[in-house]
């Protein structure tokens, strides 16, 4: 797939039933395994978590025939990640075109945490 073959739209209230499929899939085949609840939630939480708050905002990626392959979000950090909690204050979280550093986890899941020295 090349890039004249996708597009990519912010999600409305429409299309979040075909968006959470497409998730909760992804999150069988990526996070079999316990301690994934606060992701799950979100998934099922998609309108109140990615369309109502004003610093939030989710894209789907999807075919020409209309089909979702991928996702991308932008939310205030809730903090929910084990290893980082703590690390980040919600307020003073931004990204990388503000500067911060890309630490990619690696792996199948293809993590990706930012972080800035202020």
């Amino acid at each position: 797939m090349n890039k004249q073959d996708i597009i990519i739209r912010p999600i409305r209230t429409e299309d979040i039933d075909g968006v959470q499929k497409f998730l909760l899939f992804q999150l069988k085949e990526l996070f079999a395994q316990e301690g994934q609840l606060a992701i799950t939630d979100d998934v099922w939480g998609l309108g109140k978590r990615y369309l109502e708050p004003a610093n939030c905002n989710l894209w789907r990626v999807l075919t020409k025939v209309g089909e979702v392959v991928g996702t991308a979000a932008i939310c205030t950090y809730n903090d929910r990640i084990e290893l980082l909690k703590g690390w980040y204050h919600p307020l003073t979280t931004f990204w990388k075109k503000q500067g911060f550093k890309t630490i990619d986890e690696g792996g199948s899941a293809e993590t990706v945490h930012m972080e800035k020295t202020i």
